[in-house]
């Protein structure tokens, strides 16, 4: 049996999020451990982002890079983290390079793909305001 710990430093955790209908939505997603908690990176726009904002509830198991789930679920609280504390956000970019050595060039292609995305954006004149955040996970009180 894993514990929340055990899942947090995990290299893949399946975060499963959930609709306003309630129905779960599954995403294989790297994770870094940051003190008791995990952290996540999405964008802003991102279907977990939203649905973190409207429900805080999520589970999370360890898995592979494809999402094959590798052990069992645990139930845990989200919140998106102020992006203003620009010193904690230098700690989680230095915690997920250390982590994972190919995390700057997957920076890199995140950063064209939020450009192609402007671009293709600015071409329909639709702005949206696309930019990478972290998301905190805590395990869940049981009570």
């Amino acid at each position: 049996m894993n514990t929340f710990f055990d899942i947090i430093t995990a290299k893949y955790v399946n975060l499963i999020s959930y609709r306003k209908s309630g129905k779960p939505v599954s995403t294989p997603v790297l994770i870094i451990q940051n003190n008791n908690y995990g952290i996540i990176r999405t964008f802003s726009s991102s279907g977990k982002a939203k649905r973190i904002k409207n429900n805080s509830e999520v589970k999370l198991s360890p898995c592979n890079i494809t999402g094959r789930i590798l052990g069992n679920e645990i139930n845990a609280i989200a919140r998106i983290l102020d992006s203003s504390n620009i010193e904690l956000m230098r700690k989680i970019e230095e915690l997920f390079k250390n982590k994972y050595k190919w995390y700057k060039i997957d920076i890199l292609i995140f950063s064209i793909s939020r450009m192609l995305q402007y671009w293709i954006n600015s071409i329909f004149n639709k702005r949206e305001n696309n930019k990478i955040i972290f998301i905190e996970i805590k395990k869940k009180d049981v009570k």
